[in-house]
């Protein structure tokens, strides 16, 4: 079984490991009453988070103070516990697909939107068990950066493999990973469901594929390019 990419570049949260959907509701609804916000109901948060449109709920008021939505949204990630964060499981798949890409002799990347040096997310691939995987790790270089784009992320780990975009694939569970693997040319963005997003709303960001979960990740990779469809 021969790879059609060389380099294949994961996403972390939600591709990798299980995202802690409890949590963010639960800092939500703590959020919300803090800002005298109506409750949202937790079925319109999930509703909103599998449609990747997840502050649609807000709703301003006078007494609120906010002067607009965007506002909002930034004084919500402020007041976000990040401190008792979930520790990151791993899905039952990562593994052994991990260990067969490698096996097959790919070179395997992470690009995160979590921000940290090279070294703080090389520290968490090493506590979930992973880190042996990877030659290539990237963060978020500072809060002030799109935590949706990973374009830098990609780019720099395309520089430092010096492999061309060609030759590389990135695997995602969001629409903005597919969107930054079309924007840095890479030439295979799979969409994996695992991360809550519904699949036909993945599907608007124009993968090369998508797939239930990671399992299927090798075959994938492993088709000739021509067969599948943009």
């Amino acid at each position: 079984m021969k790879l059609a990419n060389k380099l294949i570049i994961f996403d972390f949260d939600g591709t990798l490991v299980h995202f802690p959907f409890e949590y963010m509701f639960s800092e939500t609804d703590r959020i919300l009453n803090q800002f005298a916000h109506e409750p949202i109901r937790r079925f319109e948060l999930e509703e909103a988070f599998s449609d990747f449109d997840y502050f649609r709920f807000i709703n301003l008021r006078p007494e609120m103070a906010f002067k607009d939505v965007e506002e909002f949204k930034t004084s919500f990630w402020k007041c976000f516990d990040w401190d008792n964060f979930p520790k990151s499981l791993v899905f039952k798949e990562t593994i052994q697909c991990l260990r067969d890409l490698k096996k097959e002799g790919g070179t395997l990347a992470v690009a995160t939107a979590r921000v940290g040096t090279d070294l703080d997310i090389t520290r968490e691939l090493e506590r979930c068990g992973i880190s042996e995987y990877f030659s290539f790790v990237k963060g978020r270089e500072s809060e002030g950066h799109d935590w949706k784009d990973k374009s830098p992320q990609i780019l720099s780990i395309l520089r430092e493999s010096m492999i061309s975009p060609e030759q590389a694939t990135i695997v995602g569970d969001i629409p903005a990973d597919i969107i930054s693997g079309h924007n840095t040319g890479v030439s295979q963005k799979i969409a994996v469901l695992t991360g809550g997003i519904k699949k036909e709303v993945l599907e608007k960001s124009k993968p090369t594929s998508v797939i239930s979960d990671l399992g299927e990740l090798l075959s994938v990779l492993s088709a000739p390019l021509a067969s599948t469809a943009e």
